[in-house]
């Protein structure tokens, strides 16, 4: 059986301290991915939760691909998601979703609107209602957010020394899977 070594990386000192207590592995790491810098290198790299959406302007996502690059090894693999544009814009209603997590009932009560300040661009807000335990807690959060064309991911990919293995469609968001090509 094959052992799995995994290195968590984020740029909020919060969202390490959910994964310590979430995930089962020794590794964390403050960074930006923007700005990935590592003293080894991988066999795979995953971005999960199409957190490149985050990135917004084509020069971080130039920057973030080139640090994941960079950080694999020959013909390392990547695995990444992003918003697909016309999926994401085709559809801007109200949405709602309940999450159970732990003894904790979280809702969350979101809203988008169309940005495009730095490209394909739209802002989320979103209102999460937490009731843990009968305690009820209320957050407002804006994020701006990126959505992708099939053909703009895959330039990107092409600039950064990214060979596309499979792109998988689904709903309003794609799964790339990409291998490192060899200069």
């Amino acid at each position: 059986m094959t052992q799995l070594y995994s290195t968590l990386a984020n740029i909020y000192h919060e969202m390490l301290e959910i994964a310590r207590i979430e995930v089962n592995t020794e590794k964390f790491i403050q960074g930006d991915m923007r700005d990935l810098t590592f003293h080894n290198q991988f066999d795979s790299v995953m971005i999960t939760g199409r957190s490149i959406s985050y990135v917004t302007d084509n020069r971080g996502i130039i920057d973030t691909l080139k640090g994941v690059h960079k950080s694999l090894k020959d013909n390392g693999l990547f695995v990444f998601g992003v918003f697909e544009v016309n999926g994401i814009f085709d559809n801007f209603d109200d949405f709602e979703k309940n999450i159970q997590h732990n003894n904790k009932k979280i809702r969350r009560i979101s809203t988008m609107k169309l940005n495009l300040a730095t490209g394909w661009t739209y802002d989320w807000i979103a209102k999460y209602i937490i009731d843990d335990g009968g305690k009820i807690f209320e957050f407002d959060d804006l994020t701006t957010l990126r959505a992708f064309t099939k053909d703009e991911i895959m330039f990107f990919l092409k600039l950064t020394g990214f060979k596309i293995e499979e792109m998988i469609e689904e709903n309003k968001t794609i799964t790339i899977i990409t291998k490192k090509q060899l200069a």
